[in-house]
């Protein structure tokens, strides 16, 4: 389970199947239940995830100033 989650775009994978497999459980939103619609969340979920790692870190919003 902890390399499931140690890096962002596993753990946005995983969370947008979560979220495919969760859709008959709640009324926030409904997909089909196509496993083209699983791999496409998971896919988006992994792409969003790893945007936010990519902008965001500990510290709160990366900005990495370059001298040249």
């Amino acid at each position: 389970m902890g390399e499931l989650l140690s890096c962002p775009m596993c753990t946005g994978f995983w969370s947008g199947l979560f979220l495919w497999a969760a859709n008959a459980h709640t009324e926030l939103f409904t997909f089909d239940y196509s496993p083209v619609t699983g791999l496409f969340l998971g896919c988006l979920g992994s792409l969003v995830s790893y945007i936010f790692a990519m902008t965001f870190d500990d510290n709160g919003l990366k900005l990495d100033f370059k001298k040249e």
